[in-house]
C-alpha cells in the first residue's frame, strides 16, 4: 500500500484559515518571502509553509489567499481534490513549480491537522 493510500482517508474539519507572512533578508540585497498556512479546526491547528520563490507571487497570495473557501469536513483525498477546483494564483505564477509549492503547503497543513486530531494534546 502506498503512503498516500495510508493517509488518504484521514478526516479533517477546517473551520478557519490564517496566513502568517514571513520574510528574511538574505545576502545580495534580496528579501525572501514565505507564508505559513494554518488550517484550524476541532481545537487543532495544522501548518504548512509555502516556499514559492517569486516575491510577487508570494505577496499576491498573502493579500488574497486568506479568503479561499476551505471551511468544511474532508478526507485528505477529498481536500486535495477540492484544492484542484480552486484558483490558487490570481495570475499565472512566474515559475511553474510554484503551483506545486503552494499546493504542498496546503496539503501539509491538512495532513498536520488530520494527524493532530488523532493524537492526544
Amino acid at each position: 500500500m502506498s503512503t498516500y493510500n495510508k493517509v488518504a482517508r484521514l478526516e479533517l474539519t477546517i473551520k478557519a484559515l490564517t496566513l502568517e507572512p514571513l520574510q528574511q533578508a538574505v545576502p545580495g540585497g534580496f528579501t525572501r518571502h514565505t507564508t505559513i498556512i494554518q488550517l484550524k479546526g476541532d481545537g487543532t491547528v495544522g501548518a504548512g509553509e509555502d516556499v514559492t520563490y517569486d516575491t510577487d507571487d508570494q505577496l499576491d497570495f498573502q493579500k488574497r489567499g486568506g479568503s479561499l473557501p476551505l471551511s468544511g469536513t474532508y478526507t485528505i483525498d477529498s481536500f486535495s481534490r477540492h484544492l484542484e477546483s480552486l484558483t490558487l494564483f490570481q495570475a499565472l505564477p512566474k515559475q511553474e513549480a510554484s503551483r506545486n509549492y503552494l499546493r504542498w503547503a496546503f496539503e501539509s497543513a491538512a495532513l498536520s491537522l488530520a494527524y493532530g486530531r488523532l493524537t492526544p494534546h
